[in-house]
């Protein structure tokens, strides 16, 4: 992530580009051809016109004939440096044909599959019979991965990836009482054999994940996707959910759990995004986190079996229920004493007898958790704002409260201003201005849409509590036994047995002090960790990355430079 990125607003755009890629006929005669794939590809061009204000001039179609393998992968190479697409801008990729999937012609490479094959998309020019090149291949979903990671890096990981295809055939019965009945997947011939041009340089710079991107897949790995009538099943079920629903409110998890039920197959969402507002980088709303909580056997005590790495304090008050569903409710305690990862809580209010089992959530935050909020009383938005804030009922009680303070003191988390009637979040967490992180980029929230601004700051206040939280007991603070190193790393020219590069660091460690500074640049560049337990307890690493850009709190293994 620059820095340049997320310290300053930018000027409001229909920001979604996307690529649509929807195949029915095939070059080859012994690939069955589709009758809704294309027909699926134009259905979603006319809701990102009709019902994203996407222009048309942000819309690469591709086409059956079209949509052959150098230009698909032509077409994803080139979201890399589009100079159309900013920094943060969404990325839509769709699908819509066949799939298939083939083993790999080297024993231990690297798939993305349980049954260990590689999984491909069927460009038009695909050939049944293999090639010796990569003309006449399948698009494999290594590849995809690795062109994914690309533009995650030079943009950003705001890409959504709808695939309505599977990767097994299955040949529809003559009796079918639906002659437009056809499975979007292709059984390959045994001897079936991948090009070595492909897989070269997909080695090279093998990179996949799910940082890089949110899927919503049409079936389950081994399932069929079907389609019927002119359309997928899947993409069918997706458009009407889409226009039903309102999107700035949708997250991609949201769009699993509410389509309609499809009996031959069941969409799939994967990636660690999931939680967005579908098409952005915005996060939904957090759900409630339930925990187990015992009595102590000493009158109204209790424990609770979470602490300051769950996010409580003292202080917090907690609804009880006897069961994980969360509809019984006996009581309420609060926290009184709390450690790393243990409470001692005392009832709140009536005393109640603590069922065994029992299941505790936050009902009000400790005031050290609000988030601290300034609004400028000269801005023009002021007191619609305010209202805003004040009129605030979280649907999640175990959301962190917002505090509007009377004045820019330094203990200010977040100041809101507007300009043209678009909302901007100035930056003033102590840690992120230091390095010049002073705007967060969500750059198209409108004065008037108050369920957006209150799911961005509600988030904001869940990240940037857990960036400042530390454990105030210095006494047992790992910093005393534990040495990082932050090391940049580069590649020796050897592979593991698994075919994974082999890097070594080069240079010193860049942490100086407790902050690491690492200048982004163009070029791609591994950056590792060399951890020291100077102690003879046993521990395991678990290193997280915070992203000021999107509230995203993520695993730093999957973080690429």
């Amino acid at each position: 992530m620059r820095t340049s990125d997320v310290t300053r607003p930018v000027s409001p755009h229909s920001s979604l580009f996307a690529l649509l890629i929807g195949i029915d006929k095939y070059m080859d005669p012994g690939v069955p051809d589709l009758r809704g794939a294309v027909n699926d590809a134009n259905a979603v061009e006319q809701y990102l016109i009709a019902g994203v204000s996407v222009s048309k001039d942000r819309i690469v179609n591709l086409r059956d004939n079209e949509a052959t393998r150098e230009r698909i992968v032509t077409a994803m190479r080139k979201l890399v440096l589009h100079s159309d697409i900013n920094a943060q801008d969404p990325i839509l990729i769709y699908f819509s044909g066949h799939g298939s999937e083939a083993k790999p012609p080297i024993d231990c490479w690297p798939t993305t599959s349980a049954n260990d094959r590689m999984r491909m998309f069927l460009p038009y020019d695909f050939k049944l019979d293999g090639s010796h090149n990569a003309g006449g291949q399948g698009v494999l979903d290594i590849e995809v991965s690795q062109i994914l990671a690309d533009i995650a890096t030079k943009k950003s990981n705001n890409i959504t990836v709808i695939v309505d295809c599977c990767h097994t055939g299955y040949e529809i019965r003559k009796n079918s009482c639906d002659d437009t009945l056809a499975v979007r997947g292709v059984k390959l011939p045994f001897n079936y054999t991948i090009s070595k041009d492909i897989l070269s340089p997909v080695l090279a710079c093998f990179r996949g994940g799910v940082n890089s991107h949110v899927l919503l897949a049409a079936c389950k790995e081994g399932q069929f996707a079907f389609e019927s009538q002119g359309h997928g099943l899947f993409t069918r079920a997706l458009l009407r959910l889409l226009t039903q629903e309102d999107i700035k409110k949708l997250t991609y998890t949201n769009v699993i759990t509410r389509l309609p039920f499809l009996s031959s197959q069941q969409p799939q969402c994967e990636g660690v995004h999931q939680n967005r507002i579908i098409f952005t980088s915005m996060p939904g709303r957090a759900q409630p986190t339930a925990h187990d909580i015992h009595s102590t056997g000493k009158g109204e005590e209790s424990t609770l079996e979470a602490g300051l790495a769950h996010g409580i304090a003292n202080g917090t008050m907690l609804t009880v229920y006897s069961d994980e569903q969360l509809t019984s409710v006996v009581g309420s305690v609060v926290a009184r004493d709390t450690d790393l990862f243990l409470t001692q809580c005392s009832v709140n209010g009536r005393r109640f007898a603590l069922p065994e089992p029992a299941y505790a959530v936050h009902t009000l935050r400790a005031k050290e958790q609000y988030l601290r909020l300034f609004i400028d009383p000269n801005d023009p938005s002021y007191d619609h704002l305010v209202k805003v804030i004040k009129d605030d009922k979280p649907a999640n009680v175990s959301m962190h409260p917002i505090c509007l303070m009377n004045n820019d003191s330094e203990d200010t988390d977040l100041a809101l201003s507007t300009h043209d009637g678009l909302v901007q979040f100035e930056v003033r967490n102590k840690i992120c201005r230091e390095h010049g992180l002073t705007y967060m980029p969500f750059n198209e929230v409108q004065v008037d849409e108050s369920e957006r601004l209150l799911s961005i700051l509600h988030s904001a206040a869940d990240f940037y509590w857990r960036l400042d939280l530390c454990n105030p007991n210095e006494g047992r603070s790992l910093t005393t036994i534990i040495d990082v190193e932050c090391l940049k790393l580069t590649p020796t020219g050897s592979l593991t047995d698994d075919l994974e590069e082999i890097l070594e660091p080069d240079g010193q460690s860049l942490n100086n002090g407790g902050t690491i500074f690492i200048d982004v640049g163009d070029e791609l560049e591994p950056y590792g960790y060399r951890i020291h337990n100077a102690s003879t307890i046993p521990l395991y690493a678990a290193l997280f990355y915070f992203d000021v850009s999107d509230l995203s709190i993520g695993d730093c293994c999957n973080i690429a430079s």
